[in-house]
């Protein structure tokens, strides 16, 4: 019987406008075994404008190669509350998606070509699949994810879309967060419209060598979001 051991923990701030607006406490760990597989834990908490806190509860688990198996994301608001839940498996490769929400439960069954992985509300996963599938340092390097539509009522079943990524420097480059250097992986998220042309704007998002954890995002709409903590315990449990 093998046991979980903490690898990573940490907080980011989503800033809009240079002011905090939500925070997201994670946890990574890793089964203490051979090949052992890893689980994220996210808790992002939003404060809305009836003063009432929006929390949104995280857990993805994926093998030793960050295929994914499952996904389960909650939502709280005052007496709101829904549940999705993905089981992958990986062998039969089938997406079993179910949502419980303010109008019962849905599920539904569908085989899935390659090895998508899920969106999710947290930025901890934004860039988890890049573990999976390597950033070509030459070209743009895309993957595909699923996403769903469904946050209190059930919309229709998951979408299958694509995130493309381009490097922009081989080497990690140095970045300043508050007080703290670092350095960092550095890309943009590009975006296509339907013809596959390429639009005029990106994100940018800056990631760590822990797992691609990512340290910060610049989206083009004024929302930031950067770590405020990352505690590694594979090296000493040392604070960055």
């Amino acid at each position: 019987m093998s046991f979980k051991e903490k690898l990573f923990e940490g907080k980011y701030n989503y800033l809009q406008d240079g002011k905090i607006y939500t925070q997201e406490n994670f946890t990574v760990l890793k089964e203490d075994k051979i090949q052992g597989g890893y689980t994220y834990n996210a808790e992002v908490l939003t404060r809305v404008r009836t003063g009432e806190f929006l929390k949104v509860f995280i857990e993805a688990d994926f093998a030793h190669n960050f295929d994914p198996l499952v996904y389960k994301i909650r939502r709280n608001l005052g007496d709101k509350e829904s549940l999705e839940v993905i089981h992958i498996n990986q062998k039969e490769k089938i997406y079993t998606y179910t949502f419980t929400g303010e109008d019962g439960k849905h599920q539904f069954e569908r085989v899935v070509n390659g090895k998508p992985h899920i969106a999710s509300p947290c930025f901890l996963l934004s860039t988890v699949m890049i573990n999976s599938k390597k950033l070509d340092p030459v070209h743009r390097t895309t993957y595909s994810v699923i996403t769903s539509n469904n946050i209190w009522k059930y919309q229709g079943p998951f979408i299958e879309k694509e995130v493309t990524f381009e490097l922009q420097d081989l080497e990690q480059i140095p970045l300043q967060i508050g007080d703290k250097d670092l350095k960092a992986t550095h890309c943009k998220i590009v975006y296509t419209d339907e013809k596959g042309i390429l639009k005029d704007h990106h994100d940018d998002i800056f990631m760590s060598k822990y797992n691609f954890i990512p340290y910060k995002a610049v989206f083009s709409n004024g929302l930031e979001i950067e770590v405020e903590s990352l505690r590694n315990f594979e090296q000493h449990r040392t604070r960055f």
